[in-house]
């Protein structure tokens, strides 16, 4: 039978982590600055972060549609500041579109 006490962790998984020069010397500065751990700062870290959540596989498409929208917007707008006026019915448009981008941004 082994000698070793057993040890009951509260934290018993084990991570390890890479990081690059820059992220290391972030860690030791709060390590200075605290006088925590490594371990305590990473802890502390990770119960602290505001994570975002990941978007949706649609949004590429949805962005490409409203990039889309806003160029037809832009070129209307192009000739209505050449000619220094705007055709009701472009002037209707810009406004569909305007509601097309609204009607997208809702559905997110």
């Amino acid at each position: 039978m082994s000698d070793k006490k057993v040890v009951n962790r509260t934290r018993p998984i084990q991570v390890n982590v890479r990081l690059n020069q820059k992220e290391y010397n972030r860690l030791l500065k709060i390590r200075r600055h605290t006088g925590w751990t490594q371990a305590r700062v990473i802890q502390s870290l990770i119960e602290q972060a505001e994570l975002k959540e990941r978007s949706p596989v649609e949004w590429p498409e949805l962005l490409r549609q409203i990039s889309a929208i806003g160029n037809n917007i832009n070129q209307i707008a192009r000739v209505a500041n050449t000619i220094h006026r705007i055709d009701p019915q472009d002037w209707e448009e810009v406004k569909t579109l305007q509601t097309a981008i609204w009607q997208k941004m809702m559905d997110i």
